[in-house]
């Protein structure tokens, strides 16, 4: 389980928009093995507080640099906003 729960963390860290599978997936741990729920927890928890701080310290924001980038899309790509598909 412990591997599993830092699979799951590990996922959001890497690329944060993946937060929604690891909450299914803790959903399914939470919902099939609540027993092992503390041994799927440690890694998520803590790789998590990490990931926050890191993205208030460097960017000053919870979302980190993903906000930055998001606002030079429209820029970058000639188009008016993040998803416009015209």
């Amino acid at each position: 389980m412990f591997l599993g729960g830092l699979a799951a963390a590990l996922l959001v860290v890497v690329r944060s928009i993946d937060v929604v599978f690891a909450l299914f997936v803790l959903a399914w741990v939470a919902w099939t093995h609540p027993r092992r729920l503390p041994w799927f927890l440690p890694a998520p928890l803590l790789l998590g507080l990490l990931l926050v701080g890191y993205n208030l310290y460097f960017f000053g924001s919870v979302a980190g640099g993903q906000d930055q980038l998001e606002r030079h899309h429209g820029f970058l790509h000639g188009v008016g906003g993040p998803c416009r598909a015209t």
